[in-house]
């Protein structure tokens, strides 16, 4: 048992827990509580010039504190981190939190940030994995507890698009004959999802007749595909509308497969990528682009318009493969795709030939060897949307010698949880 103290909420961390000031000076970080709390917290973990705690108490609540609405919020599910006080509040202050993050990380002072909230914010996004377990001889559907592996069970989540839940509800007892699964369901277009189901060590073939049943009973579940160690099945049809995953696809009526990175709020897509297209096209008109971590083309065929010529890198080959098909029949010829670890120091260079502007969008591990050549290249303009400000911060450092920050804009992709979307256009100097 961690020893127990009363601690006044200063603030919020990025990543989105409270932060106090323990007796001894120490910084405390508190999941869930809200700035202006008064908490009874225990320590649950305690270093030289940190510690976490737990709230064992609200003793007096901050004005700001509401009840959450979200019943599996109230039980520990850790799919969201803020139910607990006003939509205008979380964006004000995980926007804060994240460029306070950025600059202190990064060593570059940021003109003052636009932020771009989520509208809606619930029943917006487009993808959600659930993961399934049994416990007791229950099959339980859900999202992790906050800090743990055991799963909340949900009957719909709030935040998911509303075909997302009805698709789950309607296929669910057949997928739990699986037992242990992650269950990845996102929207396919139409008012229709697609299912990829991993179940490594599932009951592949005591499953399969009644999630077979159930699809062919579905309007709203279109196809199913269930992977398990040595024996996997399909179930309907797996296309996914290009719309659905891409702001601008080339080709009228194009399909993709499921699985594919794709950004989570279905309503603001369009929005982000249209900041990355202005960018670019008002400052930089006709220019050559190199895009790295261009996935399937979710900026590259928005940017087309704008470019001149434009090469798209991506690890994922079957990334590469599709967007080069969709460049095909939708005529965009000037638009190029290449499979390139971007991980990999120096991966970048024979790419840049001077004059070149890049656009950037990496997983949340950043583009660290990609900032490091863009530094040392000719490069004019670097547009850098990213997932995780830290690392952002991290990257931006790399740059900043080379480089003007002339926008920052937080776009909350991500509403109840700690997460923004941040996009960042840099000028050579």
């Amino acid at each position: 048992m961690g020893r127990v103290e009363e601690v006044r909420v200063e603030g919020l961390a990025n990543g989105g827990d409270a932060l106090g000031t323990l007796r001894s000076g120490k910084v405390v970080f508190i999941p869930r509580g809200v700035p202006g709390d008064l908490l009874r917290v225990r320590l649950t973990r305690e270093k030289k010039r940190w510690a976490r705690g737990e709230i064992l108490e609200v003793v007096e609540a901050s004005e700001h504190r509401r009840e959450a609405r979200c019943e599996a919020f109230r039980r520990g599910c850790g799919g969201c981190d803020f139910w607990h006080f006003d939509y205008e509040r979380e964006l004000a202050w995980k926007s804060e939190a994240a460029r306070e993050a950025m600059e202190r990380i990064s060593g570059v002072e940021f003109p003052a940030p636009r932020v771009v909230g989520a509208s809606p914010v619930e029943g917006s996004r487009s993808r959600s994995t659930f993961h399934q377990r049994r416990r007791d001889q229950v099959v339980q559907v859900g999202f992790f507890e906050a800090g743990s592996h055991r799963v909340v069970g949900v009957d719909a989540c709030p935040m998911a698009a509303e075909e997302i839940n009805r698709g789950l509800s309607e296929v669910r007892e057949g997928l739990a004959l699986l037992g242990k699964a992650e269950i990845r369901v996102e929207t396919a277009g139409g008012g229709q999802v697609v299912m990829v189901v991993d179940a490594p060590g599932g009951r592949i073939g005591a499953a399969r007749a009644a999630v077979e049943r159930a699809v062919a009973r579905s309007e709203t579940v279109k196809g199913v595909v269930v992977r398990g160690s040595g024996e996997s099945f399909r179930v309907g049809e797996l296309g996914v509308e290009a719309g659905e995953v891409l702001a601008a696809p080339p080709v009228e009526g194009a399909r993709m497969e499921p699985g594919g990175f794709r950004q989570a709020h279905r309503g603001l897509n369009g929005r982000l990528v249209a900041m990355v297209r202005d960018a670019v096209g008002e400052r930089w008109d006709r220019s050559r682009v190199v895009e790295g971590f261009c996935g399937a083309g979710n900026f590259s065929f928005a940017l087309a318009p704008v470019v001149s010529e434009l090469v798209g890198l991506e690890g994922a080959r079957e990334a590469v493969e599709v967007a080069r098909r969709l460049a095909e029949d939708g005529g965009a010829e000037h638009l190029h795709f290449e499979v390139a670890d971007l991980f990999e120091a120096g991966a970048i260079e024979s790419y840049l030939r001077g004059g070149e502007v890049v656009v950037l969008d990496p997983p949340r591990a950043g583009a660290v060897e990609v900032c490091r050549s863009v530094a040392a290249s000719d490069v004019v303009g670097v547009v850098y949307v990213s997932c995780d400000p830290g690392c952002l911060g991290r990257d931006l450092r790399e740059l900043k010698e080379g480089f003007i920050v002339e926008s920052v804009t937080f776009v909350d992709m991500f509403p109840r949880t700690s997460h923004v979307e941040t996009v960042v256009v840099l000028s050579r100097r």
